[in-house]
């Protein structure tokens, strides 16, 4: 993984507007130490250096993107959300969002999230606040190795019954077939990437150690 000083920003300009930073603070919290103006137009509220709960409601979803996110952090391990949102309580945007771990010695765990949202159409140039109306439906979320798992033995029994209760079933992509089926271009995001069951994945990875 590279440190965060090297995330050379200016190379990332077509997506910078729908990028952000998550660390975690020293009480566990989740704070956004940058968020893209396009993310902070879609929410009407600046993002940056605010916690991950003031801007989300965790009782929407039942804290399960915060606490996957922050295990994410202390493991250093990618994760895909897919899902949909809306600001407006009416018409549903298709929701994507990739977090990577990046070494940062000046976090728990050592790592920090930098992650992007799929570019939507969401217009709110008054920058009218949308936190009461905005709303998420998790369908999918998936791991990426990067370069280590979270284990089924660290989710723990709270997560694993709010995930049952979601229908959420976490699960870890295969990147080789990934790789391999994109085939060096960009491969739209569907309902059908290649995954492994967690217990699989984590089981493999263990007997590689060994």
């Amino acid at each position: 993984m590279p440190s965060r000083r090297l995330l050379d920003l200016r190379r990332l300009t077509s997506i910078l507007r729908w990028m952000f930073i998550l660390e975690m603070d020293d009480d566990g919290s989740l704070r956004y130490r940058l968020a893209g103006s396009s993310l902070e137009e879609v929410v009407g509220v600046g993002m940056t250096d605010q916690t991950y709960d003031t801007i989300f409601d965790n009782s929407r979803d039942g804290g399960i993107a915060e606490e996957v996110y922050a295990l994410s952090i202390v493991r250093g391990c990618g994760v895909l959300k897919c899902g949909a949102f809306t600001v407006d309580g009416d018409y549903f945007h298709e929701l994507e969002v990739l977090a990577l771990p990046f070494a940062d010695e000046r976090v728990l765990g050592g790592t920090v999230l930098v992650g992007a949202i799929r570019p939507v159409s969401v217009d709110n140039q008054i920058f009218q606040d949308r936190r009461k109306n905005l709303s998420r439906v998790i369908d999918d979320m998936f791991l990426l190795p990067s370069p280590n798992l979270i284990t089924p033995q660290q989710i723990t029994f709270n997560l694993a019954n709010k995930l049952k209760e979601q229908r959420i079933d976490l699960r870890v992509l295969d990147m080789e077939q990934i790789f391999n089926r994109a085939d060096g271009d960009i491969m739209p995001i569907d309902q059908n990437l290649p995954s492994f069951k967690l217990e699989i994945a984590a089981a493999a990875a263990q007997e590689i150690v060994n």
